[in-house]
C-alpha cells in the first residue's frame, strides 16, 4: 500500500519507458560479462539505465518498488566501482528483480493495486548480493502516516511530573517482559505506561504513536503478535521513544512508526485494539500472510533446471533464440519444495540445481 494511490494514467505513460530502461540495463549486464575485462564501460550504461527507471518510479509515486530499484542502483555502481564483482549468480539475481519489477508495475496497472511486499523476496536477494542476510519487510511497506488516532481526553497539565514515574514503569515491565516474554503482568505495566503516555501527549502525532505502541503490546498480551526477537526489537525501540517523552516538539522517526504498522498488519485476531488501529490506517490484507516468513517469489518465475538439457535464460532483446547459461545453486533459502510451481512433469524436477526466475529447463521452455 502506498501513501497515495499510483497514478494510473502517469504509469501507463511510464511503463514502457521503464520496461525499455531495465531491458537494456540487463543487455549492458550481459555485454559485461562477456567481455570480461576491466572495461566497467557497460556498467556504467546498466546503472544509468536503472536509474532512469527509478527516476520514473518516483514520479508515479511508487515508492516501494523505487526501494527496489535503488538497491539495484547500488549494487550496479559498486560493479561499476570495481567493489563488487558482476558474475553469474549476481546477473540473474538483477535479471529477476526487473522481470518481477515489470510483471508486478504491468499488475497494478492492470487494477490489481500497490502491494510492493509482493517484491521482498527480490529485494532480499538483491541486498544478499552486498552481504545483507537480513532485509526489514517494513522497508516496502508504505501506509499512508498522515492518519490519526481517535481524539481522547488528555490529562497533559501533569505530564511533565509524571514522565520519570511512567519511563521506570516501563522499564521495570520491559525488563520483566525481556526475562520471561510470558508475563503478562510485564506487558501490563509496560501498557500502563504508554497509556499514560497516550493521555498526556499534546500533538496529535505523537499520540498516534502511543496509541499504535499500546495496540502492538495489546497483540503481544493476547498472543495476535508471536513473541519472538522482532516482538523484542519493538519494545526496545518503544522504549527509545518512552525516554524521549520529555523532550519538546519531540517527533518519532517515520521508519519507526511504518515498522510498528507492519508487525500491526501482520498480526492476528483477538486484539480490539488491533483491529481498530487495522480499520483506521486500511492494514486490513495489506501484509500478504508470506511476507512475514522467509521468502517468497511470484508462482509463475521459478522454474527448475534439467540436468540433462542446457538451462536457458530468457529471450535476450534483439535474439531470436534463448541463450543457454551455467546452472547455479543459489542458497537453501530459495530452495523450499514449495516453490515448484510448474516444472512438476519435467523430468530434472527433483534437481537440486536452480536457476532464478525468468529462466527455464529445456523440456519446459
Amino acid at each position: 500500500m502506498s501513501i497515495e494511490s499510483p497514478d494510473l494514467t502517469a504509469l501507463s505513460w511510464c511503463l514502457g519507458e521503464i520496461r525499455e530502461s531495465l531491458s537494456r540495463a540487463e543487455v549492458a549486464i550481459e555485454a559485461q560479462l562477456a567481455q570480461g575485462d576491466d572495461d566497467r564501460s557497460q556498467m556504467t550504461i546498466a546503472r544509468t539505465m536503472v536509474h532512469q527507471a527509478s527516476g520514473a518510479l518516483q514520479f508515479v509515486d511508487l515508492e516501494g518498488v523505487r526501494v527496489v530499484t535503488m538497491e539495484a542502483e547500488h549494487l550496479l555502481a559498486l560493479s561499476e566501482r570495481g567493489e563488487l564483482e558482476m558474475s553469474l549468480e549476481s546477473q540473474v539475481v538483477l535479471v529477476r528483480a526487473f522481470a518481477a519489477i515489470g510483471e508486478y508495475l504491468e499488475g497494478i496497472a492492470a487494477g490489481s493495486g500497490d502491494s510492493p511486499l509482493k517484491l521482498l523476496a527480490n529485494y532480499r536477494e538483491l541486498l544478499a548480493l552486498r552481504g545483507i542476510d537480513q532485509a526489514e519487510p517494513a522497508d516496502l511497506f508504505f501506509p499512508d502516516l498522515s492518519r490519526r488516532a481517535p481524539r481522547l481526553r488528555s490529562g497533559g497539565h501533569s505530564a511533565n511530573r509524571d514522565i520519570t514515574r511512567v519511563r521506570s514503569t516501563f522499564e521495570r515491565g520491559m525488563l520483566g517482559f525481556l526475562r520471561d516474554p510470558g508475563d503478562p503482568g510485564a506487558i501490563g505495566e509496560m501498557s500502563k505506561a504508554v497509556e499514560r503516555l497516550l493521555h498526556v501527549s499534546q500533538s496529535s502525532a505523537l499520540r498516534t504513536f502511543w496509541w499504535l505502541a499500546l495496540a502492538f503490546l495489546d497483540g503481544l498480551r493476547v498472543k495476535a503478535l508471536p513473541v519472538n526477537l522482532v516482538a523484542k526489537r519493538e519494545v526496545t525501540r518503544i522504549h527509545q521513544q518512552v525516554k524521549r517523552a520529555h523532550e519538546a516538539g519531540m517527533a518519532v522517526p517515520d521508519e519507526v512508526i511504518r515498522e510498528l504498522l507492519f508487525q500491526i498488519a501482520a498480526a492476528g485476531s483477538g486484539s480490539a485494539k488491533i483491529d481498530e488501529v487495522k480499520q483506521t490506517f486500511d492494514l486490513i490484507d495489506a501484509v500478504p500472510v508470506t511476507s512475514t516468513r522467509c521468502i517468497t517469489v511470484w508462482s509463475t518465475t521459478v522454474v527448475c533446471v534439467q540436468p540433462a538439457k542446457p538451462p536457458l535464460r530468457p529471450r535476450t532483446p534483439g535474439r531470436s533464440s534463448p541463450v543457454a547459461v551455467r546452472p547455479i545453486c543459489l542458497p537453501s533459502r530459495v530452495q523450499p519444495s514449495s516453490l515448484r510451481p510448474r516444472c512438476l512433469a519435467c523430468p530434472g524436477a527433483a534437481s537440486s540445481a536452480w536457476l532464478p526466475p525468468l529462466a527455464a529447463c529445456a523440456g519446459c521452455w
